[in-house]
């Protein structure tokens, strides 16, 4: 009994959109989450005749099956229903139109069919939708009996915003205001460039200040991160649960590595959230720098061995590095995306490669 019923339950997720997972949604809940056009529950005319409209998500491998352009963003389907059953002027009139006609300041000056286009069905009952492109307007579309324009139904069309990226930067906030550095990610997520490693004070006190532990003028950090979206659109993007990660690859992020392996930390342990937030423009600020990315060496390493380390890195073509993972929730799905920190060897000046004292020994 259980496997059948398991059966069941695994055939309507699979084939149907009358799933398990749709179950005590509204309709419009069903239907994609990632943005895009999505069809809200509409008002009804009420009455002994009435019309009750239901909407479908269109597969895109589907298109052709109903007609729609490849080119076509979305598409989903109205279905209506006359009552009482047994009416004979079923036959409806389909049509669609900004919400707020000529009065709105986006669809002003629209024409509605080049954002939003229709088409029914032979019998008139289905109503077929194709988004087009991005819309910032609410849309209408109406169902009504044709020759009784009373018995009617509507349903409001609306674009969610649409993630398409994220963005983000880092800000080191130095209580000695010439020790500021502002640094930014590097374009793309696999490549070493375009960034610069924070900055540090040319004595050894002063780098204990800026990284150590203890330090006196320790700095803080505040990371924001941009989520990038469409941007026209009816409906904002919901942005939740943004984190903020470390750790990543060994090849590249030796410092960290380096650092967090001594103190003998799991992988799980190094790649721990060190900030979280929420919203389209999240900041997180408020962790501790060294204690976030273990680099609990900065109170006792001497800074010339310190260029030293990170000189024979460079040369060795292991650039150090530090990688942030960035986890935002959008709409409801996870996003994530990897940015790596490069160190600017120009900030390590000159450092002595030989040493001579001249030709000849000395004699007394």
């Amino acid at each position: 009994l259980a496997l059948s019923v398991g059966f069941v339950f695994s055939a309507l997720e699979l084939w149907t959109d009358k799933g398990p997972s749709t179950w005590g949604k509204k309709s419009e809940d069903v239907q994609a989450s990632a943005g895009g056009m999505f069809i809200e529950d509409g008002k009804t005319s009420e009455g002994d005749r009435k019309i009750s409209l239901v909407t479908k998500q269109i597969a895109r491998e589907d298109f052709d099956e109903y007609g729609i352009m490849p080119i076509a963003e979305s598409a989903q389907t109205i279905t209506a229903t006359v009552t009482p059953a047994n009416a004979e002027d079923k036959k409806l009139v389909w049509s669609i139109a900004w919400k707020s006609g000529a009065s709105g300041q986006w669809g002003n000056g629209k024409t509605v069919t080049e954002y939003v286009s229709g088409s029914a069905s032979q019998d008139t009952l289905t109503y077929t939708l194709s988004c087009k492109q991005a819309f910032g307007e609410v849309i209408v579309v109406t169902a009504a009996i044709d020759g009784n324009p009373s018995v009617s139904a509507t349903k409001n069309v609306q674009y969610q915003q649409k993630y398409s990226d994220m963005s983000a930067s880092v800000k080191f906030t130095h209580t000695t205001t010439a020790a500021n550095v502002t640094w930014t990610f590097p374009a793309g997520s696999t490549t070493v460039s375009g960034a610069t490693f924070p900055g540090y004070a040319k004595t050894s006190d002063e780098f204990k200040n800026m990284y150590g532990a203890s330090g006196s003028n320790k700095g803080t950090y505040a990371v924001t991160v941009q989520t990038i979206g469409s941007s026209v659109y009816t409906v904002a993007a919901s942005v939740t649960d943004v984190q903020l990660r470390v750790g990543g690859d060994a090849n590249y992020v030796l410092v960290y590595k380096q650092s967090a392996n001594n103190e003998g930390l799991t992988t799980e342990e190094q790649q721990k959230i060190i900030a979280t937030g929420t919203g389209a423009n999240a900041t997180m600020t408020g962790f501790d720098f060294v204690k976030a990315f273990h680099f609990d060496f900065a109170e006792t390493i001497d800074l010339t061995k310190f260029k030293q380390t990170m000189n024979t890195a460079i040369n060795a073509k292991r650039n150090p590095c530090i990688s942030f993972l960035i986890k935002v929730t959008v709409n409801g799905e996870e996003k994530t995306k990897n940015y790596l920190l490069s160190f600017d060897q120009s900030t390590l000046g000159t450092l002595a490669t030989s040493l001579s004292l001249g030709a000849g020994d000395i004699t007394f």
